[in-house]
């Protein structure tokens, strides 16, 4: 009995400090790997320019997004080729100023249906990147404009106003 006795406090001693230093361990590696984020670049607005294509003129693109603040973006691509007509933007996201998202050719061009990858680096008012027709092994570079400038990135959008009776 004395033996029990003197091994049961051990024990205990022993899975309070194993506990403790767990708990010191995460709440550390926490306060190491936590940094401070930057800020997100906007993407919010409609963008439009060329994209560079092989054997035909450069098609102008449209793209309209929407932003959350955690970096999710969303919206619709439209190409005066046809290859896109407000086809959805999917998997947009943003981290730092780079932006990339997906999109399927949905109008009457023969690339119906093949998903098409962007990348591209933001700034304020310039978009410069490459599309990849994954399907085709295709890729050109592109650029577009903020609509507005970089007026519009800095313009914070503002709910709209009730009107009273």
């Amino acid at each position: 009995m004395a033996v029990k006795e003197a091994i049961l406090p051990g024990i205990i001693l022993f899975a309070l400090l194993t506990g403790a230093a767990i708990t010191g361990c995460s709440a550390d590696k926490k306060q190491t790997t936590t940094a401070a984020a930057k800020p997100l670049v906007n993407t919010e607005g409609t963008w439009s320019g060329s994209a560079q294509q092989t054997g035909s003129a450069n098609p102008t693109l449209t793209l309209k997004l929407n932003q959350k603040e955690d970096g999710s973006v969303w919206g619709t691509i439209t190409s005066m080729d046809a290859a896109f007509e407000e086809a959805n933007i999917a998997g947009g996201i943003i981290r730092d100023s780079t932006l990339t998202f997906s999109a399927t050719a949905n109008g009457p061009d023969p690339r119906q249906g093949h998903t098409f990858s962007f990348e591209a680096e933001v700034t304020e008012s310039k978009m410069e990147g490459t599309w990849k027709d994954i399907l085709a092994r295709n890729w050109g570079s592109f650029s577009l404009t903020r609509e507005g400038g970089s007026a519009a990135a800095a313009t914070p959008k503002k709910a709209p106003e009730s009107k009273s009776h």
